[in-house]
């Protein structure tokens, strides 16, 4: 499957050049937490919003977050934006709850936002929410499929953001090339990184978020010099060429950890968690199949391109050391921040 190399490529260009510009991805959100609190006023509902925002901001340029209801009013004076704040609310009784707002100065850097609601019995609700919604409804007690719905999309949305995870899958369809290697390949990895992402967000296991990092960018490093080593090797004898399944399985392992990192800043209802967790993990999948999906369609879409197969071999080599710098940089500063 020569075509497939040639095109997987293309697409490598086109992440690499994203993926510089980022410490691979920035998964977490920004964290609202709404407290429901009791008040000596029975016409009045008091509040407690607080937030964290990822330091992705350049100073100034910090989202604002405010509740707005039926007739909320703040209890202390408006403050600076900063990353890490609170507020007290105080709002007429209604029958819904109020509103989060997030407002971007400037502009949203593709950040989603976890929403956490305690009501006055200290029950949580969790709702996750995209980019594009700066108005979030608290809601009333979820359902099965609000949770289904809400944990899927964050999966689909942390793989199809995660320029580390999508190299690192691109990496091995140019290692596989075979269908069938592909096929067997991918579930290897799909199926070592769902058990770590379990063990993991079931606090069996654990390894502290920068190292797991800088370990995912190692393993593309690995994969990066494995496919150059390949085409000057025709022979291929190395284990990753050999069993490309072996290699991706143990490296999935790694991988999951960092999925149970976004998921652990996401957050867990207490009463659906393993459902939850679950949603979360085929979200992952789904995007996962959607880009594999998209790469082949490429390569499809290429065998009807015949000018472009005498530029394939400069192609992949120099994109492959491209890789393997982009990681590398990724390597050492997540080696410099643990």
């Amino acid at each position: 499957m020569n075509l497939l190399k040639q095109l997987a490529a293309l697409v490598l260009v086109l992440l690499c050049m994203l993926a510089g510009t980022l410490w691979a991805h920035e998964g977490r959100p920004v964290f609202i937490q709404v407290k429901a609190l009791s008040g000596s006023d029975a016409n009045q509902q008091q509040y407690l919003l607080q937030w964290k925002t990822p330091p992705v901001f350049p100073q100034g340029t910090e989202p604002s977050i405010s509740l707005e209801g039926y007739a909320c009013t703040s209890t202390q004076p408006q403050l600076s934006q900063t990353l890490i704040g609170r507020k007290h609310y105080s709002c007429n009784i209604s029958s819904t709850h109020p509103t989060v707002k997030i407002d971007y100065p400037d502009a949203n850097p593709a950040l989603s936002s976890l929403l956490v609601f305690q009501n006055m019995e200290g029950n949580s609700q969790h709702v996750f929410s995209g980019p594009d919604k700066l108005l979030i409804q608290i809601p009333e007690a979820p359902g099965a499929f609000t949770i289904a719905n809400q944990y899927i999309k964050g999966g689909v949305q942390h793989i199809l953001q995660g320029y580390d995870h999508l190299l690192f899958v691109l990496c091995l369809l140019l290692i596989a090339g075979s269908l069938r290697r592909i096929l067997l390949t991918i579930t290897g990895f799909t199926l070592a990184h769902t058990l770590t992402l379990i063990l993991t967000t079931l606090n069996v296991l654990s390894l502290p978020f920068a190292l797991v990092e800088a370990l995912i960018a190692l393993s593309i490093v690995v994969l990066a010099a494995e496919t150059l080593k390949g085409r000057l090797n025709p022979e291929k004898t190395s284990i990753t060429w050999r069993y490309p399944m072996l290699v991706a399985s143990l490296f999935g392992l790694l991988h999951g950890f960092g999925f149970a990192s976004i998921l652990s800043n996401l957050g867990l209802p207490q009463n659906m968690k393993m459902s939850a967790l679950l949603f979360f993990n085929l979200g992952v999948e789904l995007g996962q199949l959607a880009f594999i999906i998209a790469v082949l369609l490429l390569v499809w879409l290429g065998s009807k391109i015949t000018s472009l197969n005498r530029y394939q071999d400069n192609v992949v080599q120099w994109l492959m050391y491209f890789t393997g710098v982009t990681a590398t940089f990724w390597l050492v500063q997540g080696l410099v921040s643990i």
